[in-house]
């Protein structure tokens, strides 16, 4: 009779054992599969949130289109358009732009579509010399941020001149 007890709760905690190793593998299974879904669709709203903003900046002359000699505040644009009408992009938008990084970081940035505290945006401008190699690079717009969850860049090439340039845009999400 002692032998059967044993037995009885020796069979009860195998069978406890299995059960909580299927219900446990399962559980990390569906877990993980949902989880990565769902970080994948936030992750590709994303990447459209700044392919459809950087293409934007750079293939618009902005709305107005000369928001920059307006004698407004950034506050005023809809949106803002580098291009210059031409093919290519505008140096005094770029200028302007420059000149006012401080001042109205956060208005600029909303007319980019990011109107969140927890986006950084970032625009630099790459200079090539003669040997195609990067002789120049200054920071045009924005914060640096060295805490991110996720970063995107977008890269457009563009000629002032005969210079070659690449202007590139940064946005960080915390």
């Amino acid at each position: 009779m002692n032998r059967k007890g044993q037995l009885l709760s020796i069979e009860i905690i195998l069978t406890l054992v299995i059960f909580l190793a299927v219900f446990s593998g399962m559980y990390f299974f569906f877990s993980y599969l949902f989880t990565d879904y769902i970080l994948t669709d936030e992750q590709l709203s994303k990447e459209a949130q700044v392919d459809e903003s950087f293409a934007r900046l750079t293939l618009t002359q902005g709305y107005p289109h000369n928001w920059n000699v307006l004698n407004l505040s950034l506050e005023s644009p809809r949106y803002v358009g580098l291009a210059d009408g031409a093919g290519s992009l505008s140096r005094e938008k770029l200028s302007f732009i420059a000149n006012q990084n401080d001042t109205f970081y956060d208005s600029l940035k909303g007319s980019l579509g990011f109107f969140e505290d927890t986006i950084n945006v970032s625009l630099r401008v790459f200079l090539f010399n003669g040997t195609n190699k990067i002789e120049n690079t200054s920071l045009l717009f924005g914060l640096e941020s060295t805490e991110y969850s996720q970063r995107y860049v977008r890269s457009h090439f563009f000629a002032l001149g005969e210079v070659p340039h690449i202007l590139q845009m940064e946005v960080f999400y915390e």
